[in-house]
């Protein structure tokens, strides 16, 4: 038999007009009729200007209609009100990070990607943004690596997810792994596309393998002159007058 629910569990709870209204605009938005959809938001915030559900909305129907500028003011009031919907707050962050990031951009997409994460802990495209903006600054730098491979955990079959888990590995200037990384998705592309990005971020690891060890040259020279100093004290010789000279200039 059914299990009973006791009356005070039944109660159903009346939905309010503005409410009302906001999830009849979503549902027009969602089959593309955008005229109703803008009509029945507008009048749901009229109404009750705290709605965050219309508030999202409205987001993205903005962004749906590239109007980013737009869409970015209603996300910022949705997560503003609390939204419930993780991807309120990760097209937050996505729309602030597009433009330069600031310490104050950085820290307020920060916030909306945990935000988002902590709704929906199974997000991928959250924590893949939240690598790329870790990777972005020396003093998250090693918060990245654990975003990255979350979201390629979460979504294996995403090759962007595996590009952005290597770049990370890059950042750290960890070569062999990141260029593991790319010869795995050159041998296992299933289009000319994927092949193609793969060779783009193989050709970054070898360029990037290039400045590390034009880096490191001058300070292996520096270092071994020091050494040829200091055997040279042992020995009781003393260092050439121009000694400074002898050091290896900028490179």
């Amino acid at each position: 038999p059914p299990a009973q629910i006791p009356d005070k569990e039944s109660i159903v709870r009346p939905l309010p007009a503005a409410e009302s209204l906001a999830i009849r605009g979503d549902f027009h938005l969602r089959l593309s009729r955008i005229r109703e959809a803008r009509a029945l938001l507008q009048e749901a915030l009229r109404l009750d200007p705290g709605l965050a559900l219309a508030a999202e909305s409205l987001g993205f129907l903005h962004y749906r209609l590239d109007q980013r500028v737009e869409a970015a003011r209603w996300f910022a009031r949705a997560v503003e009100l609390d939204s419930r919907n993780s991807l309120a707050h990760y097209y937050h962050a996505l729309l602030q990070v597009e433009g330069p990031v600031t310490p104050d951009v950085a820290q307020r997409a920060e916030a909306s990607l945990l935000r988002a994460i902590e709704l929906n802990p199974n997000f991928a495209p959250a924590y893949a943004t939240l690598a790329s903006l870790y990777s972005s600054r020396e003093d998250t730098l090693e918060k990245a690596l654990p975003a990255a491979k979350k979201s390629v955990e979460l979504d294996p079959m995403q090759q962007l997810y595996e590009l952005n888990l290597g770049r990370v590995l890059l950042r750290m200037e960890r070569v062999v792994e990141a260029r593991e990384i790319g010869n795995r998705i050159r041998s296992t592309a299933r289009s000319a596309d994927a092949r193609n990005e793969a060779e783009r971020f193989l050709r970054e690891v070898a360029n990037f393998e290039r400045l590390l060890a034009e880096r490191k040259q001058p300070q292996e020279e520096v270092r071994a002159y020091a050494q040829k100093l200091q055997s040279q004290r042992r020995s009781g010789a003393n260092p050439p007058a121009n000694a400074e000279s002898e050091l290896p200039g900028p490179s």
